[in-house]
Parts: structure tokens; C-alpha cells; sequence
């Protein structure tokens, strides 16, 4: 049975990579399912669901534990843990994340050239697109919505910053040798 309460919303993001990351380096962080999750400010475990576990999907799939605030200035903090299955695609990576309270999430990062040139080409760099397609009560969309948009934010930031950091490393050691 479907409650007449339930409702769905798009929350979308377009961030601009550094222009020196390559897209296979780009592909291969988001291809990286345990480096995405712990990117996530608000992960505190995770572990990949053996193939054979109820809960899991055709693709990876993890339990993942988060740690939320309800409350500001984390007055009351709670543990929530739920299951998200990663595929990953030629451009980028998809998720579909089933959590308690009926809250679903089907997710997609897409990489594309910023300026239109080609999937591995671009003079102007890269755009990492995220869209995330969110299901659950109407009471509680405006939470689930600012969650995520708060903590992507800072898992984005983390990705261009941990790509660029072995960027150099990895141009260091070639130029190097």
C-alpha cells in the first residue's frame, strides 16, 4: 500500500572540476565505491554485502552507517544504517540507496565535458553532474533534501581534492623518473 503521502523531488548539482584532471582519472575516483561512500561527511562504517545477502542487488551493494543530527549543534544525534548498490556506467557512477522510513534514493554522477568537446577531450575540463532522484514521506523531503545537498557538497569538495592531490603526486613521480 502507497501513502497518498509520499512524494518525490530532483535534487541536481553541476560542479567544475579542476582543468587538469584528466577524465580517467576522474572516472576511475568515482568508479572507487568505498572512497565515495567515505567521502561522505556523514559516514561512519561501511561494508560490502556479501553476494549472496538478502539485501543485496545484481550490483555491489554496501551497509552503510551514518551519523545524523536531528537537532542543531548536534543537541541529538542519531546512527541511521541503510544499504546503497553502486553501478558503474562509461560516464560516471550510479546509486540506488533504500534507507528506514521508506526513503529512497536513486542516484547519478555524470561526468561531462564543460566545454562540449568529447568524453575524453576537452580543453575547458570537466563538469561532475549529480542527480539524485529522492522518495519518501512529505514530512520529511525538506530533511532528506538539505541532508543530502549539505553533505554531496562536501563529498565533492573531498573527491576534486583528493583527485588533484594524486594528480600531482602521480606528475611529481613521472617527472621525477
Amino acid at each position: 500500500m502507497t501513502s497518498r503521502f509520499r512524494t518525490s523531488a530532483i535534487v541536481s548539482t553541476t560542479a567544475r572540476l579542476h582543468s587538469s584532471l584528466k577524465f580517467s582519472q576522474i572516472l576511475n575516483g568515482l568508479h572507487d565505491h568505498s572512497r565515495m561512500i567515505t567521502l561522505n561527511p556523514l559516514v561512519i562504517d561501511h561494508y560490502l554485502l556479501p553476494a549472496n545477502s538478502p539485501e543485496s542487488t545484481a550490483s555491489p551493494t554496501y551497509s552503510i552507517t551514518d551519523q545524523i543530527s536531528t537537532l542543531p549543534f548536534h543537541l541529538w544525534d542519531s546512527e541511521i544504517t541503510y544499504t546503497a548498490s553502486f553501478e558503474n556506467i562509461p560516464s560516471g557512477l550510479l546509486s540506488k540507496t533504500n534507507a528506514p522510513m521508506g526513503v529512497e534514493i536513486a542516484g547519478e554522477w555524470r561526468l561531462v565535458a564543460s566545454g562540449g568537446v568529447g568524453q575524453d577531450v576537452s580543453d575547458e575540463g570537466f563538469e561532475l553532474v549529480e542527480t539524485a532522484t529522492v522518495t519518501c514521506n512529505l514530512f520529511l523531503m525538506p530533511y532528506i533534501k538539505g541532508t543530502i545537498k549539505k553533505s554531496h557538497d562536501e563529498l565533492r569538495r573531498r573527491f576534486e581534492e583528493i583527485l588533484l592531490r594524486d594528480h600531482e603526486q602521480s606528475s611529481f613521480l613521472s617527472g621525477a623518473g
